[in-house]
């Protein structure tokens, strides 16, 4: 019997039938997946003080739930390949589980270095980890690393049950119909958050462009030539944005320097200091 199928019925479906079942179960994690991604991701961004303000904020909301899904999806290739043909579904939930598993640890990272640094991971944090410059500069206590062990437990364990819920929640033979018009909803939601990148770009809207640096590892795509074509001309915006979403809200009142007398004043500056 299958052990992912939770009942005696569910064993006897055909070859076919079989990996369709696997495909929806697989499409249905990975959708859960990209929810608590997006949760994650949100926890960066500035929803009441948006600098992009309403529009800025409905493209956030139609571009990351694409975003999420492509990398949740590119993430969860290997186990869909290595779980889709044997006669177990096991291999599939075991390498989901861990595939899945290690893509959120990776965005809850990346969302700490972001918080505190406004940058996401790239190629020079990769390097300062593996290169071994980061144990020069950052030591981390044994109850810091107490507490990663216990959020990353927590994570597999989490997993491990939505792994579960989605089986059980899963019919026991799933309509292909259902599962093709899924992922032909996830492709619109990635075609036409590009499609919506590219024409904020070649408009020069940065209610818009200002959200890019929220997606994690974003990539906006450009075709000001294209869209120029269709009657797409950038504006031409003079002056700082809106005050009403600006993030820095100085000086409170007019500045007034008046005084002729040179202050006497000794500044100390620190690039970085542990509270210990």
């Amino acid at each position: 019997m299958d052990a992912a199928l939770p009942d005696a019925t569910a064993a006897v479906l055909p070859g076919p039938a079989r990996r369709w079942r696997r495909l929806a179960w697989w499409s249905l994690f990975i959708a859960a997946n990209a929810v608590l991604a997006a949760f994650i991701a949100l926890g960066n961004v500035p929803l009441r003080d948006n600098p992009g303000g309403t529009l800025g904020l409905a493209y956030l909301a139609f571009a990351l739930p694409g975003h999420l899904l492509a990398f949740g999806a590119l993430a969860g290739l290997l186990p869909l390949a290595i779980g889709l043909w044997p006669r177990s579904a096991r291999a599939l939930s075991v390498s989901a589980v861990i595939c899945q598993g290690l893509w959120l640890c990776l965005l809850l990272v990346d969302a700490k270095v972001f918080a505190l640094y406004r940058f996401h991971l790239n190629a020079m944090v990769a390097n300062m980890v593996f290169g071994g410059a980061l144990q020069d500069q950052v030591s981390l206590s044994w109850k810091t690393w107490l507490q990663v062990t216990a959020l990353v437990s927590a994570i597999f364990a989490a997993q491990g049950l939505l792994a579960w819920a989605c089986w059980k929640l899963l019919p026991a033979a799933p309509r292909r119909r259902r599962v093709l018009q899924a992922w032909a909803v996830v492709a619109l939601l990635m075609g036409g958050g590009q499609v919506a990148t590219a024409y904020y770009d070649a408009l020069g809207e940065r209610a818009v462009i200002s959200q890019w640096n929220y997606l994690p590892w974003a990539q906006p795509i450009t075709a000001k030539s294209a869209m120029r074509r269709f009657g797409v001309v950038s504006q031409h915006q003079v002056g700082l944005p809106d005050p009403r979403h600006a993030q820095l809200n100085y000086p409170l009142q007019p500045l007034r320097c008046q005084s002729h007398q040179r202050p006497n004043v000794l500044m100390v500056v620190l690039e970085s200091l542990r509270h210990d």
